[in-house]
């Protein structure tokens, strides 16, 4: 009913493999013919080695290298077979970590885009509740709001460098903050000198990081680092129109950043808020 040997394109169909595949296969000696005739070089298979085929593409779904599969179907270890089991299973957490992360990052991005949607053209003082959040922080030699726009981005370049030697994953950066001391906002003597970028709370970096306590913020948004000062200006005044008392450190936000490349600047939306309470 059957017959002895398959032709390499029966048995390709049969086990749902290419035929380029199955000859990849023979060249690096995983899989090699039962049987090639000498005159035609035609390549014959049995219908056992699908089993062969069958643990190749099971391994593989587990992103094995064929090298590695090879070292594994060449040998009776099953000592080494756990070994590389345990390993490749340890590398696909990795994987999925970073899958995670960047699931997380991604879907950041879109609440920064919802928040720059919603709010672009509000001139308002708004309450707004956060969840506590982390940051990691570093300082620098000068005054944000003395600075120009380029040393502005002379520093960031500087804390980028620093996230960088850190070990610090680089698509954290895309939401550079600033934090100023509340009695700075409350005598009006606007200063700041650290600059912070948010990290998720699950993620697990050995360093320092600080937590922005949950509560009520008062909100105040600008388009420009050079609208920030006036924007802070007027935030200072509405906190201090509506009796607000100020119960934390001021933060400066950047929501949402896609910089114009005819225009080679950079463009921001910024959230202003610090603590109060009602």
């Amino acid at each position: 009913m059957f017959s002895k040997l398959l032709k390499i394109g029966e048995l390709a169909h049969l086990n749902h493999i290419s035929v380029g595949t199955l000859r990849h296969y023979d060249e690096i000696g995983l899989l090699k013919p039962e049987y090639v005739d000498p005159e035609t070089n035609y390549r014959y298979y049995s219908i056992e080695q699908s089993a062969l085929i069958d643990i190749i593409q099971f391994l593989k779904n587990f992103d094995f290298s064929l090298d590695k599969i090879d070292l594994l179907l060449n040998s009776s270890n099953i000592d080494l077979l756990y070994k590389e089991i345990c390993s490749q299973k340890l590398i696909l957490t990795e994987y999925k970590d970073e899958i995670d992360r960047k699931i997380s990052l991604i879907q950041q991005f879109k609440e920064s885009i919802d928040t720059y949607v919603q709010n672009k053209n509000k001139n308002e003082l708004e309450i707004l509740k956060f969840n506590q959040r982390r940051i990691y922080t570093y300082s620098i030699s000068k005054n944000i709001y003395e600075m120009t726009v380029d040393e502005y981005e002379y520093y960031l370049r500087e804390f980028k460098i620093h996230l960088a030697k850190a070990k610090i994953p680089l698509a954290y950066f895309n939401r550079v903050g600033s934090i100023m001391d509340k009695n700075y906002f409350i005598n009006k003597q606007f200063f700041s000198n650290e600059l912070f970028i948010f990290l998720p709370t699950s993620q697990n970096i050995n360093l320092k990081t600080k937590n922005i306590p949950a509560g009520n913020y008062a909100t105040y948004f600008c388009n420009s680092f050079e609208e920030e000062l006036p924007a802070l200006n007027t935030l200072y005044d509405l906190i201090k129109s509506k009796n607000l008392t100020v119960t934390g450190d001021y933060i400066c936000e950047v929501v949402y950043e896609i910089p114009n490349k005819s225009k080679n600047n950079r463009k921001m939306f910024i959230r202003l808020q610090i603590p109060v309470s009602l």
